[in-house]
Parts: structure tokens; C-alpha cells; sequence
């Protein structure tokens, strides 16, 4: 049942540095991505998940973040695993959000513009 998911309960915080907004209550769970471009952050943990989210309602995913599948044993599968595709964002013309070297897998070339607007509810 997801009729009253917003109740008295709902809780909602935003980590403005981060780009990180939670919404949270016995029913659901909601976490947004980072919501823009950290241009001057060091980029070896960042994927191109600029707009991505989390969904878990009654305590049963819906929607989860992939993370990371390895580091560096594999050079593929962890480019594979931090592409735009890879997250519950939005992709066109399968252009990503960011370009990366394929052989510096701690290293992302930041030339995304795009933020998305994060509202939390109070």
C-alpha cells in the first residue's frame, strides 16, 4: 500500500556540499545522487550519476545505486560500473555525463554543466 507514503513522520535533509538530499519515514526511503558537477573535488570515487537516486518503499528496493564492481582488477568492468548508464539518471545519445580515461580509473574529466534542482520537503 502506497497511499500515505508523506506522513507526520517524514523527515527530509539535504547535504547542500555534497549534492545529497534524503527523504525518509517508516514507509519510504529516498536518497537523490549528486546533483551537480564537483568541479574542484578529487575524482576517484565519483561516477557520472549526476541525478541519480534511490527508492525503497515498505522496506523493499525498487530502485538501488550499482556501486562499484571493482577497483581495478578490471579496467572494463570498472569503467562499465561508474559510466552514466550504469545509474538511474538520465543518458542521451549515449553521451556521458563525463568523459574518463579508460586506463585512469581514478581519474574523471569534469565537463558537465548540468545540475539538477534538489527540493526537500519539509
Amino acid at each position: 500500500n502506497t497511499t500515505n507514503l508523506f506522513d507526520s513522520q517524514t523527515q527530509s535533509c539535504l547535504f547542500k556540499h555534497a549534492g545529497i538530499g534524503i527523504i525518509k519515514n517508516n514507509h519510504i526511503y529516498l536518497i537523490t545522487g549528486r546533483n551537480n558537477p564537483n568541479n574542484n573535488a578529487f575524482s576517484a570515487h565519483f561516477h557520472n550519476d549526476i541525478g541519480s537516486f534511490e527508492l525503497n518503499i515498505n522496506k523493499k528496493d525498487f530502485i538501488v545505486d550499482p556501486g562499484t564492481y571493482c577497483y581495478t582488477e578490471n579496467l572494463d568492468i570498472r569503467n562499465k560500473w561508474r559510466s552514466t548508464s550504469a545509474h538511474n539518471t538520465i543518458l542521451t545519445n549515449n553521451i556521458e555525463q563525463n568523459n574518463f580515461d579508460k586506463d585512469q580509473p581514478f581519474f574523471m574529466n569534469f565537463q558537465s554543466k548540468k545540475s539538477f534542482k534538489t527540493k526537500i520537503l519539509n
